[in-house]
């Protein structure tokens, strides 16, 4: 729902894009620095962090051409895991704002994933496409275990009852 003329600081546009999947945000960010050198960014950032099955072809993710793999999801978690976990802080919430920088006109987001806000909940991020179906990727605590578990479903009809079978098995 960005409109052409506002002003929104970077992080705003994170977070939008991270709470309702906002691809407004996404292109908005790569268009200035420019979609083709981000793309290429994306990409070199999945080769350092040994995603060898990832390929990126636009910033929104919304092309079929994009591709990864569970094993890619997953070290790519546990690296914004070790290295970046405000990503993950600001997914586990319910909700976020965007402020126009220019009017000060601020709108609520309302997170999509319906995993936010749950105390075990330590965030993650929802995807889906016609071709993909629903996806998710999640960290929750899990008691006797140190570190988060990692659950990702691809392909799915209800993602989120996917994650949640799979969480009562754990």
């Amino acid at each position: 729902g960005l409109v052409a003329g506002e002003l929104i600081e970077v992080e705003d546009l994170i977070n939008a894009m991270l709470l309702v999947s906002s691809n407004d945000a996404a292109a908005a960010i790569s268009m200035h620095y420019g979609e083709e050198a981000f793309v290429e960014q994306m990409n070199q950032m999945a080769s350092d962090i040994g995603m060898t099955g990832t390929l990126y072809v636009d910033s929104t993710g919304l092309s079929v051409q994009n591709l990864s793999t569970v094993e890619d999801l997953r070290k790519l978690a546990e690296y914004i895991w070790k290295t970046e976990p405000y990503i993950f802080r600001t997914t586990e919430n319910k909700t976020g704002v965007i402020t126009n920088s220019l009017t000060g006109f601020s709108r609520t987001l309302v997170n999509i994933n319906k995993f936010a806000g749950r105390p075990d909940f330590f965030g993650g991020k929802t995807g889906s496409t016609p071709e993909a179906e629903e996806n998710l990727l999640s960290l929750f605590e899990v008691p006797g275990r140190a570190e988060p578990v990692i659950i990702i479903v691809l392909g799915a009809v209800d993602r989120f009852q996917e994650t949640e079978n799979i969480l009562s098995n754990l």
